[in-house]
């Protein structure tokens, strides 16, 4: 067989080359070929942190010069080198996990193939019994770090783009301590989607990376990271044009299933909002972000409301964005509130574009309607020893009625709401400052009733009565306002 070729000539060397390595300690040779040295393109099984991989090139991984996967110089063996090229698996692919690996630690070393044929694979567990997916020579059988066959489950290339048709791609590892993997080819910046859903695993007992070619980690979720089941990356740009990993890991003797989804990411600009009015954004699939902008002056005050239709509660957010991206408020998942008034008398901060983006909860479709509104005050005043009318006619006005009182001055403030529904209104009584020092209404103890009764001012100025509706209800307070 190959791999007594391979040791047959390895002794040789050692017996006739005297003081000559035969490789670095904790480094992985493969017979892979590939213009990586780490191997960092071949989507091998992960090793130790103690360990490495080491590829030659395709033009040099057979030469028995020193320069093939084994780093071995056969050439320099006074009776010539015994071997003509190296041998290789003839599948030689990580997709199959028949491919050889070679490991040295001073003068031992050990080599290893993976066995397809379930013949052979119960002659190399007879053999050493540590791993008996993998048939091993050499003088030291304890090197290999892992089970290269078990854990080089490829299952094949992931499809990118199935989420329209609602495809679901699932691969697992059926022995334990088996990592399983699967590529995708993206281009640099391409923005995509990925979300799994474990099946199988118990919670938190297995992990899903999605790596470079180079290893690093993009991307995960499982047992080393806040989600269990979720997004891997969300709109996520890639960043080279290539081949991408997917690893799965379980823990521990943990059998299950990663489920996931790919897609490119797609942001449909569904328009302009005007105020007065209602705009629909809509989600018809689960890979796209709806996108509105509205235009505004710095120190506009604006009211926000939203009605959602389709989404589950808290199954998607629609955030409210300055031109750079950066949130203003939001409502529905991660945010206070699930429809309603979003915003309350909110000044603009700017003179210019803003974006309403409206982003699902995988796998949520649905729409939610936005009506942007200019906020309303009316105004007056209120005298002593009567009762005014403070009127709300639309649900994105607030009354803003005043009187002056002097410090120390003594004064009984008592209100009805009408029209209202019970608790969905308040007023406030307000001092010079703008500080809140009395009010009734649903956020408070009492409806209707006093606001405050013989209440000495505590300044001199004017003060000021608010009062704001809970959207979208309309009415009116009457106050009576006395001073002794």
């Amino acid at each position: 067989s190959d791999l007594s070729t391979l040791n047959s000539a390895i002794s040789m060397y050692e017996d006739d080359v005297s003081g000559s390595g035969i490789g670095t300690s904790s480094v992985v040779y493969t017979s892979l070929p590939s213009s990586q040295s780490n191997c960092g393109d071949q989507g091998l099984p992960t090793l130790p942190a103690s360990s490495s991989y080491a590829c030659a090139s395709s033009q040099n991984y057979r030469s028995t010069n020193g320069s093939g996967w084994i780093p071995v110089d056969f050439q320099a063996i006074s009776q010539g080198s015994p071997l003509g090229t190296l041998p290789v698996d003839p599948v030689n692919q990580t997709s199959t996990g028949l491919y050889y690996t070679y490991m040295a630690s001073g003068n031992s070393y050990e080599l290893t193939a993976g066995m397809e044929s379930q013949k052979y694979k119960q002659v190399c567990a007879n053999e050493n019994g540590k791993y008996p997916d993998l048939c091993m020579e050499g003088t030291n059988l304890a090197l290999a770090p892992i089970d290269f066959y078990a854990s080089s489950s490829f299952l094949g290339s992931l499809p990118a783009g199935t989420l329209l048709s609602n495809t679901t791609t699932t691969f697992g590892n059926t022995t334990a301590g088996q990592t399983s993997t699967l590529t995708f080819s993206g281009n640099a910046n391409q923005i995509i989607d990925l979300y799994n859903n474990f099946t199988g695993f118990p919670a938190w007992g297995a992990d899903l990376y999605l790596k470079s070619s180079t290893g690093t980690i993009l991307g995960a979720t499982g047992a080393g990271y806040s989600a269990w089941n979720g997004y891997v990356v969300s709109q996520y740009a890639l960043p080279y044009t290539g081949t991408y990993t997917l690893e799965l890991m379980p823990l521990s003797t943990n059998i299950g299933d990663a489920n996931v989804y790919l897609d490119n990411h797609i942001y449909s600009n569904e328009g302009t909002l005007a105020f007065g009015t209602s705009t629909v954004l809509s989600i018809t699939q689960t890979n796209q972000t709806a996108i509105d902008t509205f235009s505004g002056t710095a120190g506009q005050v604006i009211d926000a409301y939203t009605t959602w239709t389709g989404f589950p509660g808290y199954g998607a957010t629609l955030y409210f964005e300055n031109a750079s991206g950066t949130d203003l408020f939001c409502t529905g998942s991660g945010c206070n509130g699930w429809g309603g008034q979003v915003a309350s008398q909110y000044a603009l901060p700017y003179t210019g574009t803003y974006i309403v983006k409206l982003q699902p909860i995988y796998p949520n479709t649905g729409s939610v309607s936005v009506e942007l509104e200019n906020h309303i005050y009316t105004t007056g005043t209120v005298p002593f020893g009567a009762t005014t009318t403070i009127p709300i006619a639309e649900y994105y006005a607030s009354g803003l009625y005043t009187f002056s009182g002097t410090a120390g001055q003594s004064i009984s403030l008592y209100n009805t709401f009408t029209g209202f529904p019970t608790w969905l209104a308040d007023l406030y009584l307000e001092s010079p400052t703008g500080t809140v020092l009395a009010a009734n209404g649903g956020n408070y103890n009492t409806w209707n009733g006093y606001l405050v009764s013989n209440y000495s001012l505590p300044s001199t100025g004017t003060y000021t009565l608010n009062l704001v509706p809970v959207y979208p209800y309309t009415g009116t307070a009457e106050v009576y306002l006395t001073s002794p």
